[in-house]
């Protein structure tokens, strides 16, 4: 009836992280990115100044259900300390490495800087402004002294995704680590063509028989909302 609060998507956040440096499962980057765009991002009141405790799937923001305190002349919740330590955990998610390289996971624009040890130091600058987009250019500078992988995740619903580096186009399959290994050097360029087509999304299994007949439309990995 209330939905789930803050401190809950958060805390599903960390798990997924913990579960990707375990698994390294790129199921658990796309619950991390689903939560991160839509739970946790929602629940920020547009003003920036309060995080709700419960915000319904109608998108309302009942005052009665808003369980918080005034401390210091502050109006606090939990919420609001656990919402933005997840959005400070994003970019340790967005660009990790495993045994040999790079692993992309998010793509936010910035610039990460790996130790890659015998291979050298590698820099990935992200330019997109994805998930508006599905375009993403990723910038390599590197020794281009040793050959080493780069990763980056294929989300599950891009079903037609292209990857081009050096002229050279190939379709990655989704829900995968799309792997690319080569010398690489500055200058190096890897371009993503994401399908952001929208889709119809059926309830998950255990869904409450009154919201059995409702469908969802997400394009990419945002679920898209209308004014009633």
């Amino acid at each position: 009836q209330e939905g789930l609060e803050g401190c809950t998507h958060a805390r599903w956040m960390g798990l997924n992280r913990r579960l990707l440096l375990l698994t390294g499962d790129p199921r658990h980057a796309d619950e991390f990115e689903h939560t991160l765009y839509n739970a946790l991002l929602g629940a920020i009141r547009p003003d920036g100044k309060l995080v709700d405790y419960h915000t319904w799937m109608n998108g309302t923001r009942p005052a009665k259900m808003n369980y918080r305190k005034t401390f210091q002349g502050r109006v606090i919740t939990c919420c609001v300390f656990n919402v933005l330590d997840s959005l400070a955990l994003a970019p340790s998610v967005a660009v990790m490495r495993d045994a040999r390289g790079p692993v992309v996971n998010l793509y936010l624009p910035g610039t990460s800087s790996l130790d890659l040890g015998e291979a050298g130091k590698v820099r990935l600058t992200t330019e997109t402004d994805y998930p508006k987009s599905g375009l993403v250019r990723i910038k390599v500078e590197a020794d281009g002294k040793t050959a080493f992988p780069i990763r980056f995740r294929v989300p599950a619903w891009s079903r037609n995704t292209k990857v081009t580096i050096g002229g050279a186009s190939s379709k990655a399959q989704p829900g995968t680590y799309h792997r690319i290994e080569r010398t690489w050097k500055t200058g190096d360029v890897i371009e993503l063509e994401l399908d952001m087509s929208t889709r119809l999304v059926a309830p998950p299994d255990g869904t409450p028989e009154a919201g059995r007949g409702y469908r969802a439309l997400v394009r990419g990995p945002i679920v898209l909302a209308r004014d009633l």
